[in-house]
C-alpha cells in the first residue's frame, strides 16, 4: 500500500513539473514570437523609410526619371498613421525621422502627379486622407497643399475620389474640413466643383457635419 501511494506521489510530482515546464516553453515561445514581430516591423519600417530617403535624394540631386519618381511614389507612406510615423511629431518620442524635410517630402510627391503617375499620387493622397485629422506641421502642410489642388485642378482627383466607396469619401472630406478653425459652410464654389464632378455630394456634406459635430462634443 505504501509502495502504491509512493508511486502515485512520484508520478503526481513528475507530471506537475512538466506541466510547469510545458508552460514555462510556452510562454517563452509566444514572447519571443511577440518580441521577432516588432523587431521586424520596426525593422520594416526603417527599410521604407531608407527607401524613401534614397529615392528622395536622387530626384534631388540628378535629372528626374520617370522611373524614380514613380518609386518615390512607392515608397511614400500610404495611410495617415504612416504618413505621422515618418514625418510626425509625438509629445513623448519627439520628433519622427523626418520631420524637419516634411514639406520637401510633400512637394516632391505632389511634383510627381504633375510628371509621372498621377493616379498612383492620387490614389496615395485619398489612402492618407481617408483616416487622418487635423494636426501640426507636416499634416496641416499635407492639407495646405491638398487645398491647392482642389482650388487649381480638382477634376482627376474628383474622378478618382468618386470611385471609391462613401465612407471613405466621408474620411477624405473630414480630413480636408478638419481644423483648429473649421469653416462655418460649404463654399459654394466647392460645392459646384463637386456637382459637375462625379464625387459624392453627400459623403462631402456628411464629412463636413462631422466635423461641426466634433466641434460641439
Amino acid at each position: 500500500m505504501n509502495k502504491v501511494f509512493c508511486t502515485i506521489v512520484i508520478l503526481n510530482i513528475c507530471l506537475f513539473i512538466g506541466c510547469e515546464q510545458v508552460k514555462k516553453n510556452k510562454n517563452k515561445s509566444e514572447y519571443s514570437e511577440g518580441t521577432t514581430k516588432d523587431i521586424s516591423k520596426a525593422e520594416q519600417q526603417v527599410s521604407e523609410i531608407d527607401s524613401l530617403t534614397y529615392y528622395f535624394k536622387k530626384i534631388s540631386s540628378e535629372k528626374v526619371s520617370d522611373a524614380d519618381l514613380t518609386r518615390y511614389v512607392y515608397a511614400f507612406p500610404s495611410t495617415f498613421q504612416s504618413f505621422q510615423d515618418y514625418f510626425g511629431f509625438d509629445d513623448e518620442e519627439g520628433e519622427m525621422p523626418l520631420y524637419k524635410e516634411a514639406n520637401a517630402y510633400i512637394d516632391m510627391l505632389f511634383l510627381s502627379s504633375e510628371i509621372c503617375c498621377k493616379d498612383e499620387v492620387l490614389n496615395k493622397i485619398i489612402n492618407i486622407a481617408k483616416q487622418g485629422k487635423w494636426d501640426a506641421d507636416a499634416v496641416n502642410y499635407l492639407k495646405h497643399k491638398l487645398h491647392e489642388m482642389i482650388e487649381d485642378n480638382p477634376d482627376d482627383l474628383f474622378e478618382i475620389l468618386s470611385q471609391k466607396e462613401q465612407r471613405t469619401q466621408i474620411g477624405f472630406w473630414f480630413f480636408h474640413f478638419d481644423g483648429p478653425h473649421p469653416e462655418k459652410e460649404i463654399s459654394q464654389r466647392l460645392l459646384e466643383k463637386i456637382t459637375r464632378s462625379r464625387a459624392d455630394v453627400n459623403a462631402l456634406k456628411k464629412g463636413f457635419n462631422k466635423v461641426l459635430k466634433q466641434g460641439v462634443d
